[in-house]
């Protein structure tokens, strides 16, 4: 996600996220996804810093894919007992 100028202040944009899950709609499998943005920077730091504080680090978004993945399990096992009721 890039951050760019909107007509009422700032918009989000999708860039590569967007073409992954373009790549990936044709192929039948089901799919979750859960968009993440910089929406922020501090004014110095490491490269490791300023993605860690974006959000965009790989513990960041590997902590995010296991929240998506809970909340997923989650939502199957209240289904799954809606069911059998």
């Amino acid at each position: 996600m890039i951050r760019t100028p909107g007509g009422d202040g700032q918009q989000l944009s999708a860039t590569h996220g967007a073409a992954v899950l373009e790549a990936l709609a044709g192929t039948g499998l089901p799919l979750r996804a859960r968009q993440r943005a910089v929406k922020g920077l501090p004014g110095s730091g490491t490269p490791d810093e300023l993605m860690d504080a974006a959000g965009i680090s790989a513990s960041r978004i590997a902590v995010a894919a296991r929240g998506l993945l809970k909340r997923l399990k989650e939502g199957r096992k209240r289904l799954k007992e809606g069911h059998s009721r």
